[in-house]
């Protein structure tokens, strides 16, 4: 497949392969199918490299270098419970973080409480891989994830299933023809194609893992801590700081209909990409503003030491600090647009309105204003 050649084509709204749908639409949509070098038990996989989804690959490449990597230990807790979640695993939040921390599992919800703290454990064997996938290291990875809480293990073979399986109304392939095609998706996922479009081939990794089912057990688990595993070895750091699997959680029943449409006479995995990417922006989307808020917390909490440095004790009035009054003021969508009519960032608008809420309400005036810096009359 050359990606040098791939242009995006605009086919509109993508459309069922169905009798009962627009057959000038499918017509279009077949036209400008392109075969990617895996597949699953329905043949090559295909896509359409839409508008929309070339839009969605440059809005996520413009966000990845946007957030900033802080907090990564409370983003993989989320990731890890949300992922287990998904699968079923009976848990808490704050349950998935007492176990990262080292608290024992509990007896009485094994299971569950396995399947969580596996999920840390093979995030630090990727980690030790440098994020580099090879057949030994996949098998590993899996063992670990599934460690303690395989279902299915009548099929469990020395590598792969060694029985047959369904999911849902989708047939994957036999077991036999399993090893053949995870050699062309490790292939490809170490190979050069797509890279130049990474979270379209990393959601393509997804859905082709999916369908594949290489695994008796822990196929969705492994198919997303894969897919995150690859945007961080091209160098996306910033996936570190996002959950995927918590925007997966809030859609689940958008992310099964994405798999079920994507099961088409065509081997077309467009629906699932668009899904995927959309959900990946939200997930950007949602630690932008994570950071955001931890960014207005920091300039309240640098007015309110500014507040101090610059008034006489006998003017402070007993002002106490009150974070709780401004969150919402500053959270809000009514303060950025605000800030939006003021022509102003809302972290400029901090300060005044620091002022405004923990200041003046109690009868303190500044007498000078420079900027955003109020000043006493001593210091001018």
């Amino acid at each position: 497949m050359q990606t040098d050649i791939l242009f995006p084509v605009d086919i509109g709204q993508w459309v069922r392969y169905s009798e009962f749908t627009n057959r000038e639409q499918q017509d279009l949509q077949r036209e400008n199918l392109t075969e990617l070098p895996i597949a699953n038990g329905q043949g090559r996989l295909r896509f359409v490299y839409s508008k929309y989804l070339a839009e969605l690959n440059k809005a996520l490449t413009s966000l990845a270098e946007k957030v900033q990597i802080e907090d990564t230990e409370t983003v993989l807790e989320d990731e890890v419970y949300y992922t287990a979640k998904i699968e079923g695993a009976k848990t808490t939040r704050k349950r998935t973080a007492e176990l990262h921390a080292g608290s024992p599992i509990d007896k009485n919800h094994e299971y569950s409480e396995r399947m969580t703290k596996n999920g840390f454990d093979a995030v630090k064997l990727l980690n030790l891989y440098g994020n580099r996938i090879d057949e030994e290291k996949l098998i590993k990875v899996w063992r670990v994830l599934t460690d303690g809480c395989c279902d299915n293990s009548q099929i469990r073979g020395e590598k792969y299933r060694s029985g047959d399986v369904e999911v849902g109304s989708f047939t994957p392939p036999t077991a036999a023809k399993v090893p053949e095609l995870m050699r062309e998706w490790i292939q490809f996922y170490s190979s050069s194609e797509l890279n130049e479009f990474p979270f379209i081939k990393a959601a393509i990794l997804h859905v082709a893992f999916e369908t594949i089912h290489p695994f008796c057990d822990g196929n969705g688990r492994t198919g997303r801590l894969l897919m995150n595993n690859y945007l961080i070895g091209q160098g996306i750091d910033s996936a570190r700081a996002v959950s995927f699997s918590m925007q997966i959680d809030k859609t689940r029943g958008h992310y099964d209909v994405a798999f079920v449409d994507s099961e088409n006479i065509e081997n077309d995995v467009t629906p699932f990409l668009t899904y995927m990417l959309d959900a990946m922006v939200e997930s950007y989307g949602t630690a932008l503003t994570v950071q955001r808020q931890h960014d207005v917390v920091s300039q309240m909490e640098s007015a309110w030491h500014t507040y101090f440095d610059i008034t006489p004790q006998s003017d402070r009035k007993g002002i106490p600090w009150n974070g709780e009054l401004l969150r919402p003021a500053v959270f809000e969508d009514r303060y950025l647009a605000e800030c939006k009519s003021r022509d102003q960032k809302p972290e400029n608008r901090i300060v005044e309105h620091f002022w405004k809420n923990c200041v003046e309400r109690h009868g303190y005036k500044p007498q000078f204003c420079i900027g955003n810096k109020r000043t006493s009359k001593a210091d001018t």
